[in-house]
């Protein structure tokens, strides 16, 4: 799903994405990242992107392996699905939100698995590297009872309103025929007819 809002600070287009299990076929997985891809590159290169999302891997820390996509806060060790997400976020210049921010290790994990009991990230925010700064934080909660097995996941965002700049004064577009004289201390005075 995709939506694409009209704020003060210019567009946002968010998205929500649910990935083939660890368990799918490769061919499965193919299609839905060469989709995925296509999304994103549609997406402009002035808006500001954030993807929601249940990818079904684990990026684990590998922060040294992949620098331009995961912080230094990640959690456990990465799987296949988590190699083609990374690889996904690598082609497109998008980075892991939740690795960027040092919390409590209950607050960055969402899944626990059911036999083994071990707790996973599996449950991220992405953005493009460029719009890291307007993420404040991004965390989970376990006490949400949403009807699954995984635990909600917030980020929180500030954007800045943009600021609109003109390099021609009120009166040179009111007025376009005015001619510009130069005034003693370097300054352009304008006379309006």
């Amino acid at each position: 799903m995709v939506c694409r809002l009209n704020t003060d600070s210019g567009f946002i287009t968010l998205m929500s994405v649910y990935a083939p299990t660890l368990s799918s076929s490769a061919e499965l997985k193919d299609i839905f990242y060469d989709r995925l891809s296509c999304t994103v590159q549609e997406v402009r290169s002035g808006d500001r992107l954030i993807i929601l999302e249940d990818f079904n891997a684990r990026v684990g820390q590998s922060q040294t392996s992949w620098p331009e996509c995961v912080g230094s806060h990640g959690v456990g060790k990465i799987n296949e699905n988590g190699q083609r997400l990374l690889e996904f976020c690598s082609q497109n210049l998008l980075c892991v939100t939740n690795t960027y921010f040092n919390g409590k290790f209950t607050r960055k994990v969402s899944w626990k698995h059911p036999r083994s009991s071990h707790w996973h990230q599996l449950d991220v925010t992405f953005t493009r590297k460029k719009d890291l700064r307007d993420i404040l934080y991004s965390r989970t909660f376990h006490s949400s009872n949403c009807d699954t097995g995984h635990s909600l996941v917030v980020t929180t965002a500030s954007f800045q309103s943009k600021k609109i700049h003109s390099s021609r004064t009120a009166a040179m577009k009111k007025d376009t025929g005015s001619i510009g004289r130069r005034h003693s201390r370097g300054s352009t005075v304008l006379k309006a007819s």
